[in-house]
């Protein structure tokens, strides 16, 4: 509801994520447990013309991303252990992917992609003083791929035309790592300030590739050149900071604005290895030589992404001891750039304003927000050989959720 400006403020149990070291200012014992609901795809478009793509120029052609609904979670813990100190639990779904495109040829770059990681954040709490505490604690992630196809063109290697024969290929698998992260939060008189950071993940999904429809001509079931096995990659997910500060505004408003920063830099390339590597003899005309082409091959797709910030401002107006309402905006870039920007992750930056509700009922609370969320029209200008089609994306996103939380 305050556009996740809650770095500073964080004066409930989703302390234990975004800033551990208040928790110490947390009475006994809380858990909080939420589910958020993201609108995907049913306003996302593509307008593209690239003729080497076979799209015609002077007559661009529309497509749209298959609809689904993401439903992340978040489950929070915070126990106080003394005066001094106190320690919790984050469960978070903090890095998600889903893009699914059904018409060719944008299908040839990728047909879906889907990514789910799950965040476990044990942490530990401790004052120095009335004002100033610090946290410290551990990210264990765990990811599931449960998609990364894309349509495969088999008419070359049939001497027929552009897709004639066409076929699938996906890899999925999972992968886990571990990191960590710390935190600083100053309780004072006339304002709060928060900061945390958390280290970079590297995830290795270890998983199996698979080929579909593959034509009989290319070998017993297509076996021969595109046989199934065992395929990895690894998922360089980014270091991320935030700083924040909250002050009072009147005795019944109270105002955060948050600064975060994700190094996406340090996502460079996404390399796909695969274990069984093909290929086929090619007898050159007129001449004794022959070469050699692979067919299936390991990947290495250029990625080279910047590093971000997202500014938040959020607003809390506490109409009475149980009833309070939120605002927020915020302004989040994205990492993508326009030459590696593919149909996988159409990205743009984006922006939101948030409006949010919470009701006490003394020993429990509810939570509700509405996000709309606005991505930029961005632009596309890559190269076809690294899965680039040049064109124009378009997006809108809702996103809704709830949140429930019990102090004992």
């Amino acid at each position: 509801g305050q556009a996740g400006a809650w770095v500073a403020r964080a004066d409930d149990a989703a302390a234990a994520w975004y800033n551990p070291a208040a928790m110490v200012h947390l009475d006994g014992m809380q858990v909080q447990f939420g589910i958020n609901f993201i609108t995907i795809g049913s306003d996302t478009e593509f307008v593209s013309g690239d003729p080497f793509w076979g799209l015609d120029p002077e007559n661009p052609t529309t497509f749209k991303t298959e609809s689904s609904t993401a439903t992340p979670i978040h489950l929070y813990f915070t126990q106080s252990i003394n005066e001094k100190m106190a320690w919790g639990l984050a469960v978070t779904t903090p890095f998600g992917l889903v893009t699914e495109w059904a018409d060719l040829p944008v299908t040839l770059s990728s047909r879906k992609a889907e990514l789910h990681s799950f965040v476990v954040n044990p942490n530990i709490a401790y004052r120095f003083n009335e004002q100033w505490s610090g946290a410290f604690g551990l990210d264990y992630i765990t990811s599931d791929v449960k998609n990364f196809s894309r349509d495969l063109d088999q008419s070359e290697l049939l001497g027929l035309d552009p897709l004639t024969v066409v076929g699938m290929t996906n890899l999925s698998g999972d992968g886990d790592d571990w990191g960590w992260n710390l935190a600083l939060h100053y309780d004072g008189p006339k304002f709060d300030f928060g900061f945390t950071y958390r280290a970079e993940l590297s995830p290795e999904i270890d998983g199996e590739v698979k080929f579909y429809d593959i034509h009989p001509a290319l070998g017993p079931d297509g076996a021969d050149l595109f046989p199934d096995g065992p395929g990895t990659a690894t998922l360089d997910l980014p270091a991320q900071a935030a700083i924040g500060f909250a002050v009072p505004a009147g005795e019944k408003w109270t105002v955060e604005f948050d600064v975060s920063w994700a190094g996406w830099s340090s996502f460079e390339e996404l390399h796909l290895d695969f274990e069984n590597e093909t290929s086929i003899i090619v007898q050159i005309p007129d001449r004794v030589a022959q070469i050699e082409i692979p067919v299936v091959e390991d990947i290495t797709l250029r990625e080279d992404w910047d590093d971000t910030f997202c500014f938040r401002l959020g607003t809390a107006w506490k109409m009475n001891e149980r009833h309070e309402l939120r605002f927020g905006a915020l302004y989040d870039q994205a990492p993508v750039p326009v030459d590696t920007l593919r149909p996988s992750i159409p990205d743009s930056d984006r922006t939101a304003v948030t409006f949010g509700y919470g009701f006490s009922g003394g020993k429990w609370n509810f939570d509700a927000y509405y996000m709309p969320l606005w991505f930029d029209d961005i632009t596309a200008n890559g190269l076809a050989a690294e899965g680039v089609l040049n064109g124009t994306y378009s997006s809108f996103v809702h996103l809704l959720g709830m949140t429930f939380n019990v102090r004992f």
